[in-house]
């Protein structure tokens, strides 16, 4: 995944969004993955928001996988899929907030991965011109709380999407 502006500030956006999520009473946390597991992958995700990469994500759901027999049953590639989801989420999610701090309006909506088009659930936001504030207030809508709002423009809208955004 290519994150165009993964810098110190906006680092500081991911985590203080990403502390105040977890601070809700009832935080995000996909059916599919148990609690435990949850937990330490978000602790990781925490981790590679502070100081580290996207990269190093699927080597936390490899040590992960190798730790936990909960995660173990769920899978790496599953794992690695939902680590770089919540990181691609709360890199949109502080990048939209950092550029709507700074004055900025819209944003583009992009495929992650050089190369790559999208499809299915997401494939509609490919390309689009959108306005920051419905990127910023659409995090996680289109699925949390369930059963979501399926109209809500959320990037990335699933854990296979692998949309981000760019600056104008």
């Amino acid at each position: 995944m290519v994150y165009d502006e993964l810098d110190s500030i906006t680092r500081r956006y991911m985590l203080e969004e990403f502390d105040a999520e977890r601070k809700v009473v009832a935080p995000y946390r996909p059916v599919e993955v148990p609690a435990e597991v949850w937990i330490r992958l978000q602790d990781r995700v925490r981790e590679i928001i502070v100081s580290g990469h996207a990269v190093d994500l699927a080597a936390g759901a490899e040590a992960l996988a190798e730790a936990c027999e909960a995660a173990k049953a769920l899978g790496r590639r599953r794992l690695a899929e939902w680590a770089r989801f919540e990181f691609s989420t709360w890199y949109v999610r502080g990048f939209s907030r950092r550029l709507l701090e700074e004055g900025e309006a819209y944003c583009l909506v992009v495929h992650g991965e050089d190369g790559r088009s999208g499809s299915g659930k997401c494939g509609l936001f490919q390309g689009q011109l959108l306005p920051l504030k419905a990127v910023y207030h659409g995090h996680r809508a289109r699925y949390w709380p369930e059963p979501g709002d399926r109209f809500a423009l959320t990037v990335p809208a699933c854990v296979e999407c692998r949309h981000t955004i760019r600056r104008l």
